[in-house]
C-alpha cells in the first residue's frame, strides 16, 4: 500500500508519536509510507532520523497561519501524483485538508484518528466543518472507547464509521529499563508539555501539599513549553523550587524514567497518554487523574491510583497513597505486564493494516474486535 500519515507538524506530542511510529512500523511492514506536515516539523520535532532511517519520505508543505487554498491544491496534487492508497490524517486540525484533498485526487480510503476529545471544545462552525469532513471520509477511528462515546454522543455519524484502534508503543526501549532501586528520596515524574491541558499548576500545588507533610520527595518534569516560566515562578512562591526539576524537552525519555520512582499524570483530559503506556511498559507505578481511557487501563491492569482532575487535595493523597505503598515493584511489574500484552506498536500497526485493507477491498465482514 502507498500510505500518507498527515500531520499539522512534528512537533512532538502524542499525536505525532503515534503517527510516527506508526510510519515507520509501516514501512517495516513492506509499505510505501510518507508523512506528510501541513506546516513544518516544528520546534520541537519528534525522531524525523527515525523516520529517515525507515525511509518514510517526509514532506512540508508549508500552510500559512489560517485557512490557505494553495497548500489544499498542493496536498491534492501530491496525493494524486503519488497514486496514493490511504491517506490518515491524525486529528481535527487537518482533517478538513485531508478529506477534501483526498476526495479531488481520487483517494480510495480517507481515515481519521481522533487522539483526544478537543473536537468537543471548539466553536460551532469548526464543528460543523470537521463534522462534514467526517461524513466524506470513510473511517474516523477513535484511541479509546472513552473517545469514541464522546465524540459519538457530539457529532451526528453513522455507526460503520466510527472505530478504535488502542495506541500502541515501542516496547522495546521501555521494556529494557532496569527496575530502580529505591533510596532514601523517592522520586515523582511526568513527560508533558508545559500546556494548561496538561495542568502542570495543580500538580506543583499537590506536591507542595505533599512535601509540607514531610517525606523526602522531589518532582522532575520532562518537556517544555508556553508556561515554563510561570511554572517555574509557582514552585518558588510555593518554597518548592529546591525539589522540583525542570529538565526541558528531550527524546530521550527511557533515560528519564529510568530516574523516577513513580509517574504521574496531571492532566485536564487525555485520550489514550502514550507516555502513561511508556512509564508501564518502564514497571513504574501510575498516580493519574481520572480522564479519558486512564481509569480503564489503570483498573485492567491494577498499576495505579487515581483521583479527579483539578483537584490538588485528591492527587496530593493519590500521591502520598503510592509513596506509602509495600508494593510498588508489583504494582509496577504489573503495568509492564499490561503494556507487554496490549500496548505495542505491531500490534497497533497491525490493527490499522486490517483496516485499511478492509477498506480497501471494500469487505462487508465485521473487522477484527481491536478496529471496531
Amino acid at each position: 500500500m502507498r500510505i500518507v500519515q498527515l500531520v499539522d507538524s512534528l512537533d512532538c506530542g502524542g499525536a505525532e508519536q503515534v503517527a510516527a511510529s506508526l510510519a515507520v512500523r509501516q514501512s517495516q511492514q513492506g509499505h510505501l509510507v510518507r508523512v506528510v506536515c501541513l506546516r513544518d516539523l516544528g520546534p520541537l520535532p519528534v525522531d524525523v532520523q527515525a523516520l529517515r532511517g525507515a525511509n518514510v519520505e517526509i514532506v512540508t508543505l508549508h500552510k500559512p497561519p489560517g485557512f490557505h487554498f494553495g497548500t489544499l491544491r498542493r496536498l491534492m496534487r501530491y496525493l494524486k501524483q503519488n497514486r496514493i492508497d490511504v491517506l490518515h490524517t491524525h486529528n481535527h486540525l487537518v482533517h478538513h485538508y485531508g478529506a477534501v484533498a483526498g476526495r479531488w485526487a481520487g483517494t480510495p480510503v480517507i481515515v481519521n484518528t481522533l487522539h483526544g476529545t478537543a473536537t468537543l471544545r471548539m466553536p460551532r462552525w469548526a464543528k460543523a466543518l470537521f463534522w462534514l469532513s467526517c461524513l466524506i471520509s470513510h473511517r474516523v477511528v477513535s484511541v479509546s472507547t472513552q473517545v469514541r462515546e464522546a465524540f459519538r454522543k457530539a457529532y451526528l455519524l453513522p455507526g460503520k464509521k466510527l472505530g478504535v484502534v488502542d495506541n500502541g508503543i515501542d516496547l522495546s526501549r521501555f521494556l529494557a529499563i532496569p527496575r530502580r532501586a529505591q533510596g532514601e528520596i523517592m522520586t515523582f515524574g511526568n513527560v508533558a508539555r508545559l500546556d494548561p491541558v496538561k495542568d502542570h499548576e495543580n500538580l506543583l500545588r499537590a506536591f507542595s501539599i505533599l512535601r509540607k507533610r514531610g517525606p523526602r520527595v522531589r518532582l522532575r518534569l520532562l518537556g517544555d513549553g508556553e508556561l515554563r516560566s510561570a511554572l517555574e515562578q509557582l514552585a518558588k512562591s510555593l518554597s518548592i523550587a529546591n525539589d522540583v526539576q525542570f529538565e526541558g524537552f528531550s527524546l530521550d525519555t527511557p533515560a528519564f524514567l529510568g530516574t523516577i520512582d513513580i509517574y504521574v499524570i496531571s492532566s485536564l483530559n487525555e485520550g489514550l497518554p502514550l507516555t502513561m503506556l511508556e512509564a508501564m511498559a518502564a514497571g513504574i507505578p501510575i498516580v493519574a487523574t481520572a480522564v479519558g481511557a486512564i481509569p480503564d487501563v489503570l483498573g485492567d491492569a491494577q498499576c495505579g491510583w487515581l483521583c479527579a482532575p483539578s483537584n490538588s487535595s485528591e492527587l496530593a493523597e493519590a500521591m502520598r497513597k503510592a509513596l506509602v505503598s509495600p508494593d510498588l515493584a508489583v504494582i509496577g511489574a504489573r503495568g509492564r505486564s499490561a503494556a507487554k500484552e496490549r500496548y505495542s506498536v505491531e500490534r497497533m500497526a497491525r490493527d490499522y493494516e486490517i483496516l485499511y485493507e478492509t477498506l480497501l477491498i471494500g469487505r462487508v465482514e465485521r473487522p477484527s474486535k481491536s478496529v471496531l
